[in-house]
């Protein structure tokens, strides 16, 4: 259940566990594990901090959808001067390894900014790390 529902966190209730039995569970993705009788106190809090994990899970996997879009929106030469500027290049440097003028890398980089909703290089740079740890992790 853990790799295929990786939002949806798993507490454990039992009348006989005991510490393997435990320690298998959350070794296995378990967010809890109880024994009964329950403390009410620990276990509410259980359920709340599990659904706090379980809306940021979410959260974030929606964030990446869209992030991702907007990375599929730039057309190739544009995510090739989106990596030279986040390589830390220069506008006349990016269009020197282009073979295009500079002033056509300014254009493509300000559609590279609105597409991406980058505010700044900074922001910018690290939307592109994002999109890069997750190509790797998806190869």
């Amino acid at each position: 259940m853990a790799s295929g529902y990786a939002s949806l966190p798993v507490i454990f209730i039992t009348d006989h566990g005991d510490v393997s039995v435990s320690v298998r569970a959350m070794k296995a993705g378990a967010f809890g594990f109880f024994t009964r009788p329950l403390h009410e106190n620990d276990f509410l809090t259980s359920i709340r901090d599990a659904t706090d994990f379980s809306r940021s899970v979410l959260e974030r996997a929606e964030m990446m959808q869209t992030l991702d879009a907007r990375y599929a929106s730039l057309t190739a030469r544009e995510r090739e001067v989106m990596l030279g500027v986040v390589s830390g290049l220069l506008n006349k440097q990016v269009a020197f390894h282009l073979g295009i003028s500079e002033v056509t890398v300014k254009a493509h980089r300000g559609r590279v900014m609105r597409k991406m909703q980058a505010h700044s290089v900074a922001e910018l740079v690290k939307l592109a790390e994002l999109v890069e740890k997750r190509a790797l992790r998806t190869n």
